[in-house]
C-alpha cells in the first residue's frame, strides 16, 4: 500500500524544455543513443476516456498495458471508489449510479470497452482484495476456495505479454505478502509464481533472498525472445527478480547497483530520500530497451537505475532529488516510435517527463497537480502504444486514465 506521506508537491510545471532536473551520475558505460533524433512531444486528448457502461466507474488505476493489437488494458482498484459514487451498491441502494467496473478492462485506442473481467470470485482471483467486495463472476464460491486468502489488498502491476496472456501482481496488507498470476487473454487462470504465504517472522533482509515469497511486487517487463519476465519486487523485498515466463521458474535477481538484494533494513532510515542509497527504496517501474538494457524506476530514491539483463549495473539518473518519499520516479516506458527516449511519470510532483536516453536529460515536461485534463493527482502508471501515444493512470483520488497524443 502506498503511504502518502511527507509529500513535496511542487507548483506549476513549465511546458517544453524542462530545467536541468536530472543530476546524471556517470558510470564506465552509458546507454548508447544518438543525440540528434528529435524528441517526441505530446498533447493531452481532453475528449478521450474509457467508454464504460453508464452505471460503472473505475477507481485507482495503478497499471496500464498495451497489447500487440494496440488495445489498451487497465488494472483498476474497484474498491477504491469514493463513497459518494457508490450509490448503486449501497445497502439499500441510494442512487442509480454507480458500481465498480471489473478490475481488468480491455479497450480499443478510442476507449471502447472490448471486454472486462477479474475481481473477487473470478477464476483463482485472490480472495477479498478489499473487505467490502462481494464475490462475483463465474464459479464464485469454488474460486473463492482456490484463490490465495488475502484481505485488505491492492492490485498493482499489469502486463499483456507478446502471446496476449495477462500478468497481474498485487499484495495483501494484512498478510504482508504478494502474488504474481498469469491469465489467458479471456481471464482463464494459467499460472501462479511463488507462494502467497505471508512473510511471518522471517527477517526482511533474508526474505529478499527467497525467490518464492514476494514483498509487494509492483510491475513487469518482458523479454519475449528469451521468454523472461522481469519483476520489480517492490515495497518490501527491494529487488528485481526474473522468471521464465513459460514455466515460472526462477532465473536470477539483484538489488540496487546490481548487488545482492537485502530488503528493508535499518539502512532505509539512514538513507531515506538518498539518491546514493546502496539499496533500492521501492522499485516501482521497469522497462527494457531494444538493445536489452533494463531501466528501473527506484521511486523512493528519486532515480532511475540502468542494468544489463544479467543484472550488471550500468549507470543511474537522479531527478528532483529534493523530493521526499514516496519519490519522483513512479513508472516508465520506452516508445517504439522514439526509442532514443524514455518517458517517466512523477506522481509526487505530478509531471510527465521525456528523457533523452543518451544522457538522462529531461527534454520535455508536462503537467501539474490538478483535476483538469493534462494535470495529475498521483500519476502512478504509464504505457505507450505502437503509434507513440501515451496513456497515464492516477491513484489516491485521481481515479482516471488520460491519453496523450504524440505530436
Amino acid at each position: 500500500m502506498i503511504q502518502y506521506r511527507r509529500f513535496a508537491v511542487l507548483g506549476l510545471v513549465s511546458f517544453g524544455i524542462a530545467c536541468a532536473t536530472a543530476s546524471v551520475q556517470a558510470a564506465a558505460q552509458k546507454p548508447s543513443a544518438p543525440d540528434d533524433a528529435p524528441a517526441p512531444s505530446y498533447k493531452v486528448d481532453a475528449n478521450w476516456h474509457p467508454q464504460l457502461p453508464v452505471n460503472q466507474l473505475i477507481g485507482d488505476v495503478p497499471s496500464i498495458s498495451i497489447d500487440a493489437k494496440n488495445n489498451v488494458w487497465i488494472f483498476q482498484r474497484a474498491d477504491t471508489l469514493l463513497n459518494n459514487t457508490r450509490g448503486a451498491i449501497s445497502n439499500p441502494p441510494e442512487a442509480a449510479c454507480c458500481k465498480q467496473a471489473p478490475e481488468i478492462i480491455q479497450m480499443d485506442p478510442n476507449g471502447k470497452v472490448l471486454q472486462a473481467w477479474g475481481g473477487p470470485g473470478w477464476d483463482h482471483w485472490p480472495v477479498a482484495m478489499m473487505e467490502h467486495t462481494p464475490p462475483s463472476g463465474p464459479g464464485a464460491e469454488a474460486a473463492a476456495k482456490k484463490g490465495p486468502p488475502m484481505t485488505h489488498g491492492q492490485e498493482h502491476g499489469l502486463l499483456v505479454d507478446h502471446d496476449g496472456n495477462v500478468w497481474m501482481s498485487g499484495y495483501s496488507i494484512d498478510a504482508n505478502n504478494g502474488y504474481i498470476m498469469k491469465f489467458s487473454n479471456k481471464g482463464k487462470f494459467l499460472l501462479q509464481i511463488g507462494s502467497s504465504a505471508g512473510v511471518g517472522s522471517t527477517p526482511l533482509s533474508k526474505l529478499s533472498q527467497d525467490p518464492n515469497i514476494f514483498g509487494w511486487p509492483t510491475r513487469f517487463a518482458e523479454d519475449a525472445k528469451n521468454h523472461l519476465l522481469f519483476v520489480t519486487d517492490g515495497y518490501v523485498n527491494q529487488r528485481v527478480i526474473v522468471f521464465d515466463s513459460n514455466t515460472g521458474k526462477f532465473v536470477r535477481m539483484w538489488g540496487a547497483y546490481g548487488k545482492k538484494p537485502d530488503g528493508i533494513t535499518d539502512m532505509r532510515a539512514k538513507h531515506l530520500d538518498d539518491p546514493n542509497n546502496p539499496r533500492f527504496d521501492t522499485p516501482h517501474g521497469i522497462a527494457i530497451s531494444p538493445e536489452g538494457l533494463v531501466y528501473v524506476a527506484d521511486r523512493g530514491n528519486n532515480r532511475i537505475q540502468i542494468f544489463k539483463e544479467d543484472g550488471t549495473y550500468v549507470t543511474q539518473w537522479v531527478y528532483d532529488p529534493e523530493t521526499k518519499w514516496p519519490g519522483s520516479t513512479w513508472d516508465l516506458a520506452i516508445p517504439e516510435t522514439d526509442p532514443d527516449y524514455l518517458v517517466f511519470i512523477d506522481g509526487t510532483n505530478n509531471k510527465l517527463n521525456v528523457v533523452r536516453r543518451s544522457d538522462g536529460k529531461v527534454v520535455h515536461s508536462y503537467g501539474r497537480t490538478g483535476h483538469y485534463a493534462g494535470e495529475f493527482i498521483y500519476g502512478h502508471a504509464i504505457a505507450i502504444d505502437h503509434q507513440g501515444n501515451v496513456y497515464t493512470g492516477e491513484v489516491a483520488g485521481g481515479q482516471r486514465v488520460q491519453k496523450w497524443l504524440r505530436q
